[in-house]
This record gives C-alpha cells, structure tokens and sequence, in this order.
C-alpha cells in the first residue's frame, strides 16, 4: 500500500507517466487488504490511497482530453484551450501569426518641389489674418416676389389655395375625386391633388371609395381626425404619394 501511494504521488507530481499505475488493479488490491485493517494508522493508509488514486483518475483524464485534442479540434474544446492559456502564450501565438500590412512612402524631389512652390504661393499669415478677408459678407434679405419668381414661395398662399379648394368642393357637394381633380396640364393636376391630400387629411374633406372609384364629400366643418390614413393614387402610369 505504501508502495502504491508512492506511485500514485509521482503521477500526480507529474514525475511518471499518467498510466503507470493501473486504477482497477489498484482499487482491487485496496479492497482485498481492507478487511484486514485493524488500526487507525491502517485505516489512514488506506483513506490515503484512495485520495491519491482519484488524482491519478484526474490525471489520466486531462491526459485523454489533450491527446484527444491533437487529432479533433472542435470549437468548445479550443475556446477551453485558450481560455485556460497563460498571457504570454497568447502573446506568442499571436506575434507568430500576426502579418500587418506596411505602407511605404518615399520623399522624392519632385514632392519637395511641389511642396515648395505649395509654401512659396500661399499668402503670408498676417495677410490671411486681416479681417475683410475672413470676415463673411454682411446678410442680405430676400423679398417674396424673389421667392415667387425662384419656385421657392408660390405667389398665392398655400393656406389660401386650400381654402380656395374647399371652398369649390362645399359649392359642388359631392364629387368624383377625378373630375375635380383632373386638369388640362400634368402639373396642374398634381397641385389639386397635393391640396386635397391635405385637405382629407386635416378634417375638411372625406374620401370614399378605391381607385378609379373615388368621390369626395366636404364637410362644412373640419373635424378633428384620431390618426391618419394613407392612400396611393396613381398619375398617369406611375405612382405618386
């Protein structure tokens, strides 16, 4: 038994090799002098050996796992290997694999030159200091007949033309969306259009029905709307919002 706890401390010790000692024999033998115990000093030897053969059982399992390791290398197996690996392993490992991209540059005269002439034509700083020349030019207005001319600002009000529109609608009652909507020019319809989408959407105007069956009803009144709907309504061939 004395003989077999000195085995089982030089595998644990890493000082033989981890199946130097065979744990079913040894677990046998154990057995077979056990009923033969009678003093305490027998029972701790025996209590020892026990102790020391499970570390060997850990031994030879971590012996399995490694050599296991170097023929099948699956994803939690080598997240564990790298996780249980010291700094400077991964530091190592990391140098020996680790192939940065290096870009080189060289001076040449040409790049002197123009980095001279660069220097030489650029004003002095106390001429690019001076206030006219960094000082930004003083604002200026824009009246709305400007605006009207440049598209930006129609000359008659936005607000003024919904009214206008729903004013039309109140006098017809209700309508087919596309006989009051439709004009002559492209462009002209599609400005009706735009009104009337915000007229149905603020409360002046209902529209019923689905596509080429369309009818506008005004309402006398707005009434206030609990969310928003929205309708696609093709022009000519293709679909504007």
């Amino acid at each position: 038994m004395r003989d077999l706890l000195a085995k089982c401390r030089a595998v644990a010790e890493h000082r033989t090799p981890a199946f130097d000692v065979d744990v079913a024999r040894a677990l046998s033998t154990a057995s077979e002098y056990f009923e033969g115990w009678e003093s305490f000093d027998d029972l701790t030897m025996d209590a020892k050996v026990l102790n020391a053969l499970s570390r060997v059982l850990q031994v030879q399992a971590s012996r399995i796992e490694y050599e296991a390791s170097l023929f099948l290398a699956d994803p939690q197996m080598l997240a564990d290997k790298i996780a249980r690996l010291p700094a400077g392993a991964l530091a190592t490992a990391f140098l020996a694999t680790w192939h940065p991209a290096v870009e080189l540059e060289q001076l040449t005269l040409p790049a002197v030159e123009l980095a001279l002439r660069y220097w030489e034509a650029m004003p002095s700083w106390a001429d690019r200091r001076q206030a006219d020349v960094l000082r930004p030019p003083p604002p200026t207005t824009i009246t709305d007949e400007e605006l009207a001319r440049l598209g930006i600002l129609s000359r008659e009000g936005f607000l003024a033309r919904l009214g206008t529109l729903w004013d039309e609608l109140k006098a017809l009652g209700p309508t087919p969306y596309w006989s009051f909507v439709r004009r002559p020019s492209f462009e002209d319809t599609v400005r009706r259009a735009y009104g009337v989408s915000f007229l149905v959407t603020y409360g002046y105007v209902d529209l019923d029905g689905a596509d080429a069956d369309l009818h506008l009803r005004p309402r006398v009144e707005r009434t206030h709307r609990e969310g928003s709907r929205s309708l696609v309504v093709p022009f000519g061939g293709t679909t504007r919002g």
